[in-house]
């Protein structure tokens, strides 16, 4: 018969059942039991049970210092964490919300010129995040200053028909001689004429600007730019040089506008008895196309001037208001949209005097196509 203390562990009753048991248990003073019972046997029967038990501290002190060690690196842990949360919140959150705020503001509106943070020294994708955000706004602010100098020149370029329109209806009632009335029907004739003239000339160059900024740039065939050109020109006046067959930075369709509106302007200025000679001069990277006329040449304070917006300086054949002054300002649009130039100059005789104009386009090569 076991005794008290024994019948307390479960040891020595597993051990009554023939079974060997070891545990670990809570003492009443709160350390570490270790036990362990063993039957004893009598023949086949159990006669009694022997029963070891004893303390270790050992164990105790073990998992106190796995606690404690657990606890350290878990401290440890949080400091690094915390640590590099702090880190990243200052290398790449604090930049991140500076740049989202920067396109907020552009979004937005509320500044002319976004202050858009200078991480462009930086390296990493941040720094190429800004860089691109920074070249944006740079692009945006100067297509706002563009469209606001765009929409004063058409204002101030639509105001004079209209002023005119209003003054000519003003007095049409006063006017009593037909021959006069005729003469003012004519203004007004004149006038709306002109207006139409620069409304479907503005509205072709917005969207020309539009589709040149929406598509891609494309390339073209300058050969076949010639052959369209050549049979769209049977001018006896105009003549086309051979030309290289090389591919050129643009679309097709662009190029031809600014082909046309040179084409055009150097046939106005060159009379029924002048030439337009046309010719094109390969080099390593680039090609320029030379379209030469013996017009009057331009004046050289105005080799520049000609290309402004709506500035018209005809010949003394052509009345006032035939043109709108967009014709050459689309072209060097065009070009400079293929990342190529257009300028202007003249050309001179044996004796050096002004032989004519010369404008030359300058287009970046591209290789062949396999």
């Amino acid at each position: 018969k076991l005794d008290a203390r024994a019948q307390s562990l479960p040891d020595a009753k597993d051990a009554l059942t023939g079974s060997i048991s070891l545990s670990a248990w809570k003492a009443a003073d709160g350390g570490l039991l270790l036990s362990s019972a063993v039957p004893l046997h009598t023949g086949k029967q159990i006669s009694g049970v022997v029963l070891v038990t004893r303390t270790d501290t050992s164990v105790e002190r073990s998992f106190a210092s796995m606690r404690l060690d657990i606890l350290r690196l878990f401290f440890l842990a949080l400091i690094i964490t915390v640590s590099f949360s702090l880190y990243l919140s200052g290398a790449i959150g604090h930049p991140l919300r500076r740049l989202a705020y920067a396109a907020e503001r552009v979004r937005m509106g509320k500044s002319q010129v976004v202050d858009v943070p200078d991480l462009v020294i930086r390296s990493d994708e941040i720094g190429e995040l800004a860089q691109a955000l920074h070249t944006m706004t740079s692009s945006l602010n100067s297509r706002i200053d563009m469209i606001d100098r765009f929409a004063a020149d058409v204002a101030h370029e639509l105001k004079n028909p209209l002023t005119s329109l209003r003054s000519a209806f003003e007095t049409l009632p006063k006017i009593k001689n037909p021959q006069d009335q005729e003469k003012l029907y004519g203004v007004i004739d004149h006038d709306l004429e002109r207006m139409e003239r620069l409304i479907t000339d503005i509205a072709r160059a917005t969207r020309l600007d539009a589709e040149m900024n929406r598509n891609p740039l494309g390339h073209a065939r300058l050969d076949d730019l010639w052959k369209a050109l050549r049979a769209q020109y049977h001018d006896p006046r105009v003549t086309f040089h051979p030309c290289p067959s090389v591919i050129v930075a643009g679309a097709a369709t662009a190029l031809m506008q600014v082909f046309q509106n040179i084409i055009e302007n150097a046939l106005s200025f060159s009379g029924a008895t002048g030439r337009v000679d046309i010719s094109a001069v390969s080099r390593e990277n680039d090609i320029a196309i030379l379209i030469k006329d013996t017009g009057p040449g331009i004046p050289p304070q105005r080799l520049e001037t000609i290309f402004t917006r709506f500035y018209s300086e005809r010949p003394p054949s052509e009345g006032f208001g035939q043109h709108s002054g967009l014709g050459l300002s689309i072209a060097r649009q065009i070009v400079e949209k293929c990342h190529g130039t257009l300028t202007a100059e003249n050309h001179y005789d044996d004796q050096g005097r002004i032989a004519g104009a010369c404008f030359v386009i300058k287009l970046l090569l591209k290789e062949e196509e396999e």
